[in-house]
């Protein structure tokens, strides 16, 4: 029964170390709805370089995470655009809305999302 436990206890830390050390994402806009998202990466280097190249020529890295999730809000009627991250998914969306509105959106809507191991 020991034994078993310690396996038990041995995966569950081999588990959370394999989630820890890719966790890493980042979302990427460029001009007008382009957009690009990485996830589950090693570091916040490779998860930028994945979400510009998902994105496209002319893109720019807006926000990156450890942990947690991101998220990009846009204006339906202008150029304003808000990115954030959070804790989850919500906070995440609840703060880009935020920021989009407060550089003048008034119709802002969640363009991407993405979080640790989406």
């Amino acid at each position: 029964m020991t034994h078993t436990l310690a396996r038990i206890a041995i995966a569950a830390l081999l588990i959370g170390t394999h989630h820890a050390a890719e966790a890493a994402g980042a979302i990427a806009k460029g001009d007008g709805t382009r957009t690009g998202y990485a996830h589950s990466h090693a570091n916040t280097a490779a998860a930028s370089a994945r979400a510009l190249q998902e994105c496209g020529p002319g893109c720019k890295v807006l926000v990156t995470f450890d942990t947690g999730c991101a998220a990009l809000s846009m204006d339906k009627n202008s150029t304003a655009h808000g990115a954030a991250r959070g804790a989850n998914r919500a906070a995440a969306e609840n703060y880009a809305l935020g920021f989009c509105r407060k550089f003048g959106g008034t119709n802002c809507y969640i363009r991407t999302w993405t979080c640790t191991n989406r």
